[in-house]
């Protein structure tokens, strides 16, 4: 049975990389969530396009079984627990720091003094982690980093990109990309067809359809550029820079990366990768304006359009009210 949730619910989730508990303002009709902190009612503390593999939907349910596999022969859990418990996730901490941490944490949340020796209960510890930002979700599967394969990038509180295609239920296409952003009808632009060309015959390189259909439209860089909240700015074709593959050692590892849109704000940028003669790039994103290419987005340049048409779409029902979806 598939979870579900409804507006005032309140969930176990991770926009932005840290677990803790959240409240659904609104079930997107896109299949996302907008959500905000449990507590808080500051709008700038609300998350928009959350997805369904960044939430735990029944996240006290799981812990009971977590407990019992960290704690092991003891009877509760220790520091020592909790360090092999973040590390079995991938999660590498100093002894040190992390000593100071659970003695501080634990004198704030328990009132504990003699912190050495303390074992936590089954819902002391369960808090204690919680408030260390992991779920019983993250701590059951080193696999669950919802960005583990597709980076998800908030900005301004809004995802963009890194929503994973089988959490939509549908494929998408360069049809649906165009129908987002009203770019259907709108013809070619002869001179981007001509800069196009030319970009392939400098570089010696053929550029995937899927980008060079979107790059072709009359006005798309204005048009993809309005189409969003966060006003990423895409880049004209004589502006893109690219990169070819230098090692067995660079992240990205296609044969070229081009980057294509810059920020309206922030120092990162989103490169579109591929080899020769693919049938579509993947987007990348580097923290670095002409930095290369460090974390997946999306595997498919009309998807990652398209869903950062989406979630900017779901963000302007704040003003208007939305509908109740939930």
């Amino acid at each position: 049975m598939t979870p579900t949730l409804k507006k005032g619910d309140v969930c176990v989730a991770c926009p932005g990389g840290s677990w803790g508990r959240m409240k659904v303002l609104r079930c997107n009709d896109d299949g996302t969530f907008k959500l905000l902190p449990e507590g808080s009612d500051d709008f700038l503390d609300e998350w928009e396009g959350v997805t369904r593999d960044e939430i735990s939907f029944d996240d006290e349910a799981l812990w009971p079984a977590i407990f019992d596999a960290i704690r092991g022969a003891k009877a509760g859990i220790g520091i020592a627990e909790v360090v092999a418990a973040v590390r079995r996730v991938g999660i590498q901490v100093d002894d040190a720091a992390m000593g100071e941490f659970w003695s501080a944490r634990c004198g704030q949340l328990f009132g504990a003094t003699d912190c050495e020796t303390l074992l936590l209960d089954r819902d002391q510890a369960y808090r204690f982690f919680l408030s260390a930002s992991l779920s019983a979700k993250r701590l059951s599967d080193p696999e669950s980093d919802p960005s583990r394969d597709l980076f998800k990038l908030y900005w301004n509180g809004v995802r963009m990109g890194g929503r994973s295609p089988a959490d939509v239920g549908r494929s998408i296409g360069l049809a649906d990309t165009f129908a987002a952003f009203g770019l259907t009808d709108t013809p070619d632009d002869v001179e981007r067809v001509a800069a196009l060309a030319r970009f392939e015959v400098n570089h010696e390189l053929t550029l995937p359809p899927p980008l060079e259909a979107l790059w072709s439209k009359e006005n798309v860089e204005a048009t993809l550029l309005n189409g969003h909240c966060n006003n990423p700015e895409p880049q004209p074709v004589g502006d893109w820079k690219l990169l070819r593959r230098a090692s067995d050692g660079d992240a990205w590892g296609a044969a070229f990366a081009v980057r294509i849109m810059l920020p309206h704000q922030g120092s990162h940028a989103w490169w579109a990768v591929f080899d020769e003669g693919a049938d579509d790039a993947e987007v990348w994103i580097s923290f670095e304006d002409d930095g290369p290419p460090v974390r997946r987005v999306a595997r498919s340049v009309p998807f990652f359009f398209w869903d950062l048409r989406q979630t900017s779409r779901c963000w302007e029902q704040r003003d208007a009210g939305g509908p109740d979806l939930s």
